[in-house]
């Protein structure tokens, strides 16, 4: 409960009020000889506090709650100081303890309109009300609520050592809390905006978030299922690794230092049409958080169901972002073997990946990646060495921040005949296949030349480049003759796909696959799969090298040519560097979603795609 200091030491205060005037006028020693008590000032600080008037500066903070403790424990009441003015992220505590007694103190800093946090009757712990209501009966909670932002520590340099001289401590404050943010793009908010106008957005965790800190110890306890109100937008954008998103929700929630998952998360945007009220609601199974760390989610939150990316910041003002899970690159030249149980390769680490690059798999065998890699803008080369029938699971980790530049043809999994690949990202990748003299420069993010029957399952590329002459695709470069693709879930979003200049032919660029050659057996397969907010930078050398926002061109050779697109949705550009590709005109219509068909022949067929 919340608790108010009413002194009880009245004539205890009178009786020390007499004797300092009656005492010499000299000046006072900071040692009382009278009393044993000794003078200790503490300059207190917010960590990472910035007068910017932005989310998470710490400027909302402006007032401090001053506690100490005996050698048992237990507050001492008269020392107590309920009001400390905060300014400028600095507050400065004078007091007075009693020479040879060992104490511990602790420093809570919050907003003093802020009534969702309260003390224990004894002081030893402050309870966070997630549920409860204000003095005016509205949610104590809100999402978006930057007034709860506030700040703790707590000082044992003489729990166990008796204070013996008059000292002055520096203190920096922490955050007990993660912050768990949500942002969507401008395009997912304008496309949002046109049905109906988002007004706010609440947030519901299952399991995982506390509603007691320990003043004494810094540990938080009482897990507790919350569900804050809707509270209108903050008035600024979140960056996350240089990226600006729509600030959706922002969150303070209590956790240990230690890193953990809040489970059963619930976003719910709301938005409002013509005084109607409707939601729409992101689920997520569970989401690493960590005390004094922030955990974004970015993405398309509102109007498409996509993959998301979870960041986490290592502080509420960090500049570099952490993807959560990733190993680093540390030796970009180390290499190590993978571990191999029975028809399965294990990667833990960037050095077993590289491993592959000189290194072919046993055909038929699955590459299972156990970590997320952050490659550190290291440049590799092709995977695999042409080896065939391989799966690899992805187990939704990701391959993030490397550059990839071969002559002729330029992927991540080279030409892997009979290639699987699942739940897989590719993250931040600068992918280049120059020409080789033969007329070939062809770059796909996953294959280059897809041999056989390719299967890819839930892959997504986000904020990477493919460049090259021609045959250049999102996914892949070409599906040669003769095989044949299935792709299903997958995504392309925030990359370029480019038509490089050079002596090459150049043309064939699409945001899926830049061709597709004939004499498949089996239909070309698409199934809800996504392009968003990326650009197809065309340029065309001949008539026929058409491009395209989904496929650059079909062969069309064979009237047994099938291609199926199903279920898709397409939020590419088209962008023409060069006047014939200004000038090509697409049999499929004006969107441009498949360039051209060289030969006229075979039959596609579009099944409800929004473009």
């Amino acid at each position: 409960m919340r608790k108010s200091i009413i002194s009880c030491f009245a004539s205890v205060a009178v009786i020390a009020l007499f004797m300092a005037m009656t005492a010499c006028t000299a000046d006072e020693d900071v040692i009382n000889p009278a009393s044993g008590e000794i003078d200790v000032t503490f300059t207190a600080t917010l960590d990472q506090y910035i007068d910017s008037r932005a989310v998470s500066d710490g400027s909302m903070v402006d007032k401090l709650i001053f506690i100490a403790y005996d050698e048992s424990g237990n507050e001492i009441a008269g020392l107590r100081q309920d009001n400390v003015p905060v300014s400028g992220g600095h507050a400065t505590i004078n007091t007075r303890v009693v020479k040879g007694h060992r104490y511990t103190f602790a420093f809570w800093a919050q907003n003093s309109a802020c009534e969702a946090y309260s003390f224990s009757q004894d002081y030893k712990s402050i309870n966070v009300d997630y549920q409860g209501e204000n003095e005016d009966g509205e949610p104590q909670m809100r999402a978006n609520d930057e007034t709860r932002d506030a700040f703790y520590a707590v000082f044992t340099g003489y729990a166990d050592t008796p204070v013996t001289e008059p000292f002055e401590k520096n203190i920096t404050l922490h955050r007990p809390f993660a912050q768990l943010n949500f942002g969507t793009t401008a395009e997912d908010i304008a496309a949002a905006t046109r049905m109906a106008q988002p007004t706010g957005s609440r947030i519901k965790i299952a399991d995982g978030v506390c509603s007691n800190l320990n003043l004494l110890n810094g540990e938080a306890s009482s897990p507790v299922a919350i569900e804050m109100q809707a509270g209108a937008f903050l008035d600024e954008s979140l960056v996350v690794d240089g990226e600006k998103y729509f600030y959706l929700s922002m969150n303070y929630l209590l956790v240990n230092n230690e890193r953990s998952d809040v489970t059963g998360v619930t976003m719910t945007t709301v938005m409002n049409r013509s005084n109607q009220e409707f939601t729409h609601k992101l689920d997520i199974e569970s989401l690493p958080v960590q005390r004094n760390f922030r955990t974004n989610v970015v993405g398309r939150l509102i109007t498409k169901e996509v993959d998301f990316t979870i960041i986490i910041d290592n502080s509420f003002t960090a500049e570099e972002s952490q993807y959560f899970g990733d190993e680093h690159w540390t030796k970009v030249d180390s290499v190590a073997a993978p571990q191999h149980v029975g028809n399965e390769y294990r990667i833990t680490s960037p050095e077993q990946l590289a491993w592959f690059q000189d290194n072919a798999p046993d055909e038929g065998s699955t590459i299972v990646l156990r970590k997320s890699l952050d490659l550190d803008g290291a440049a590799i080369r092709p995977l695999l060495c042409g080896a065939r029938n391989i799966t690899i699971d992805g187990n939704d980790k990701a391959i993030r921040n490397f550059t990839l530049t071969a002559d002729g043809a330029a992927s991540l999994f080279g030409d892997a005949p009979g290639l699987t690949v699942k739940n897989f990202t590719v993250h931040k990748a600068t992918i280049t296949a120059n020409p080789d003299g033969q007329g070939n420069a062809i770059a796909g993010a996953i294959v280059a030349r897809a041999n056989g029957t390719v299967t890819l399952n839930d892959v997504m590329v986000s904020r990477s480049t493919i460049s090259g002459a021609c045959m250049v695709g999102g996914l892949v470069g070409t599906v040669t003759a003769g095989s044949n693709i299935a792709a299903t879930e997958c995504h392309v979003a925030n990359s370029t796909i480019e038509n490089a200049e050079g002596d090459s032919p150049r043309g064939l660029a699409g945001g899926m696959v830049g061709y597709i050659a004939s004499g498949a057996t089996a239909e070309q397969q698409f199934n809800a799969c996504e392009i968003y907010n990326t650009v197809v930078k065309a340029r065309m050398s001949e008539d026929s090298l058409t491009s395209g926002k989904f496929i650059g061109a079909l062969q069309g050779a064979a009237d047994t040519d099938v291609v199926r697109i199903n279920n898709c949705n397409v939020m590419a550009y088209f962008e023409a560097l060069d006047e014939a590709a200004a000038a090509q005109q697409s049999p499929y219509g004006t969107d441009q979603l498949i360039g051209g068909n060289q030969q006229r022949n075979g039959h596609v067929y579009i099944n409800n795609v929004e473009i």
